[in-house]
């Protein structure tokens, strides 16, 4: 396997890591009405990073990766 599909891989991992951690601290966060508003930005936010780095990943070149990426 070359380096760049490794890298692309290893990231893709890392990501879904943090996304799993995103939810296990949307999951401490209290039952308030806050919290709640709060919990819901954090774990929309904190997964949608590898769910856009999952699109990414259908880039056909290193040039479309990249461009994709930076959106």
């Amino acid at each position: 396997m070359n380096y760049w599909v490794k890298y692309k891989i290893e990231v893709r991992e890392r990501l879904k890591k943090f996304s799993l951690k995103i939810l296990e601290l949307s999951e401490m966060l209290s039952e308030t009405k806050r919290a709640n508003d709060i919990n819901y930005q954090i774990a929309k936010s904190g997964t949608s990073v590898y769910a856009n780095y999952r699109a990414v990943l259908s880039g056909r070149s290193k040039t479309e990766f990249f461009s994709k990426l930076s959106i």
